[in-house]
């Protein structure tokens, strides 16, 4: 399935709105189909060619966050919307479950342990899906997780153990036989479970949703939007120059 992309800082970001990118990856006729979220964390590891192959090699790389819609959209993005993992995760399920007239199978690996079967528990009782199988994100060799996985054969894969990580990971060991969609989530285990909340509505619409989530743990999350909103700044200007300077060379 063909996807329109926008070229931001060597990451080619899906240029569509939220429903078009859940559409898309519910009803890719893909063996394996990768949907990899960037947000701040992911555009301050910009300079690392390897990070940007990792993400490139994805079916799909959206939008979550404010920051990445606006450069988007300076780099020339029409259709671009935010696509917050914690909403979009939610549709993906329901889209499933809509399409094939049945709950999807789901896998959930990351997060401290104990916390993806909490998400879990949250999942079944909501009716979104069939948990088939869940580990934590700690374990140094890969091959267990992959076992459960090649055993359990889920339709829906969520990885969440944070940017880069859960990228570079996914890309390194996940193939069509362990899952037939693979979603990076970051802390949407963390969500799920209550640990964390989500901003209030309002500041969601407004794109200060960060705001919110740095004031529930600033000791983790201060350095990260600082420095993503210095690189925003850096790389709006970086596009502006470019996009100007290729105009001129016509």
């Amino acid at each position: 399935m063909a996807t329109h992309d926008v070229n931001i800082a060597g990451f080619k970001v899906f240029d569509g709105s939220a429903d078009s990118l859940v559409h898309g990856i519910v009803r890719s006729d893909k063996s394996l189909t990768t949907a990899f979220a960037l947000h701040v964390g992911g555009i301050n590891k910009w300079k690392n060619s390897e990070f940007r192959d990792v993400m490139n090699r994805a079916d799909f790389v959206y939008a979550d966050g404010i920051a990445i819609v606006l450069l988007a959209k300076i780099a020339g993005a029409r259709h671009v919307e935010r696509a917050p993992t914690t909403d979009i995760a939610w549709s993906v399920l329901f889209e499933f479950q809509h399409l094939y007239n049945r709950r999807p199978t789901v896998a959930l690996v990351g997060g401290v342990p104990g916390l993806a079967e909490e998400a879990a528990r949250v999942l079944d009782q909501r009716g979104a899906a069939e948990v088939v199988y869940v580990n934590h994100g700690y374990h140094v060799e890969p091959a267990t997780v992959i076992d459960g996985l090649d055993n359990s054969r889920p339709d829906i894969l969520f990885v969440g153990m944070g940017m880069p990580a859960e990228a570079h990971w996914t890309d390194a060991n996940i193939r069509a036989h362990s899952a037939r969609i693979v979603m990076t989530c970051g802390g949407w285990f963390g969500f799920l479970s209550g640990q964390e909340k989500r901003a209030p509505l309002p500041a969601q619409r407004i794109g200060l949703e960060w705001v919110w989530r740095i004031s529930q743990d600033p000791r983790r999350l201060w350095k990260r939007y600082v420095l993503g909103a210095v690189t925003t700044v850096r790389l709006a200007f970086r596009t502006i120059y470019e996009r100007s300077h290729a105009r001129r060379q016509r």
